[in-house]
């Protein structure tokens, strides 16, 4: 089985490269194959995905709420798409919050290990795909 860790190196406070080895490392048990991939600008993610998401079992998004958000509008459009896994390493992580995913690094890897899923409501405005949450007008960005 392969898998893909796909992240937003500038998320969070820039922890996640140093992070990446050991999740490697903790992911060889069950992926023969784990490729990574660094995003590079705004909707990388998404591009990223849709080109080469059906080649993997499992896409794990380590980030923030702006790198699930365009995982998921990159999947979205794969035909057959993977599992996807997350990793909440971002600012404000309404996301992994939501879901219960705290950020203990070995507790998210063993969920990812045992492929404990759930199912999420994806939501639709115009063209843009979500998860949990909207916002328009004056007050968009007052998690932070």
């Amino acid at each position: 089985m392969n898998a893909l860790i796909i992240y937003n190196s500038y998320s969070g406070k820039r922890k996640i490269k140093n992070k990446l080895d050991y999740i490697k490392h903790r992911l060889k048990v069950k992926y023969e194959i784990i490729d990574c991939y660094e995003s590079k600008s705004k909707n990388d993610i998404k591009e990223y995905i849709i080109l080469n998401g059906s080649k993997y079992m499992l896409v794990i998004v380590v980030g923030g709420d702006g790198s699930i958000h365009e995982a998921v509008n990159g999947l979205i459009l794969v035909k057959n798409p993977p599992l996807l896994g997350y990793i909440p390493m971002g600012t404000c992580n309404d996301f992994g919050n939501n879901m219960g995913l705290k950020t203990n690094l070995d507790k998210i890897i063993d969920i990812l290990l045992e492929q404990k899923t759930i199912k999420v409501s994806v939501y639709k405005v115009n063209t843009d795909y979500f998860l949990y949450g909207f916002a328009g007008g004056n007050f968009t960005e007052v998690s932070y």
